[in-house]
């Protein structure tokens, strides 16, 4: 009993396995369908050329890859050129025997089977926008319309002709402030530049060598100063001072 007590806990114990979505995984696969069919378009079906008659993917990949081959050449003549090479006969048989043949006999299926009722279903829906949904889109836009008309309108009627009115003079502000910038602020910044930094580089040779010395000078003076003005004057009053307070706090 206790054997079986304790098996019956360690299977109740056991966790049970996560099951993933049923969309997600459907989305996985879809995927991977789609990374193998860009794959195999790429390597198997775009010409070296693409023409008007190829695949989408192929154009993209042929500009890709007209920028990137000098980076990239040396690689696909090393790894993936041998696999092109040996398998692509192979490929080449298998997609003229039996991918295009499937293909087509889908596109023939789907259009004798399920293009009709896919046409159905988007009438179907057309009827039901039409009869539903734009009633409320076209009502909407009508309050839409005639708050603008009433509101906005005048507004943005009025910034336009105010727009209208400023233009040349807003042109002429424009050309005005590119010469005087052109011709007259750049030159002048360019002729006073030189200038500019011989004056900078004296003043710091100014400070550097006479000013920053004095006040290091002076202020070792001043602190010498006040130490001795401290011990001498100022620290024997306070001490005085501070005796006479403490003679009064005892007394």
């Amino acid at each position: 009993m206790g054997v079986a007590g304790a098996k019956r806990n360690v299977r109740a114990l056991r966790p049970t396995p996560r099951t993933t979505g049923g969309g997600s995984t459907l989305f996985n696969v879809v995927a991977r369908i789609l990374a193998w069919y860009t794959l195999y378009t790429l390597l198997f079906r775009c010409p070296s050329v693409p023409t008007h008659g190829s695949p989408t993917i192929c154009h993209t990949s042929h500009a890709i890859s007209n920028a990137l081959r000098p980076h990239l050449e040396p690689y696909y003549d090393t790894y993936v050129s041998p696999y092109v090479t040996e398998y692509g006969p192979y490929v080449r048989h298998a997609n003229e025997h039996y991918i295009i043949p499937v293909h087509k006999s889908a596109s023939s299926s789907y259009e004798k089977f399920a293009a009709p009722h896919v046409a159905r279903g988007q009438e179907y829906a057309s009827m039901g926008y039409n009869r539903s949904v734009k009633p409320r889109v076209d009502e909407v836009f009508k309050k839409a319309r005639v708050y603008y008309d009433g509101y906005l309108s005048p507004h943005v009627a009025t910034a336009n002709e105010f727009y209208a009115t400023a233009q040349p003079y807003l042109i002429k502000v424009r050309k005005t402030a590119g010469w005087f910038y052109r011709e007259l602020l750049v030159p002048a910044f360019e002729q006073s530049l030189p200038y500019v930094i011989t004056a900078y580089e004296q003043l710091r040779h100014i400070i550097v060598t006479i000013i920053a010395p004095l006040v290091k000078a002076n202020g070792e003076k001043a602190v010498g100063w006040g130490i001795n003005v401290w011990s001498e004057v100022v620290g024997p009053q306070v001490g005085m001072i501070g005796k006479r307070l403490g003679g009064t706090g005892s007394g």
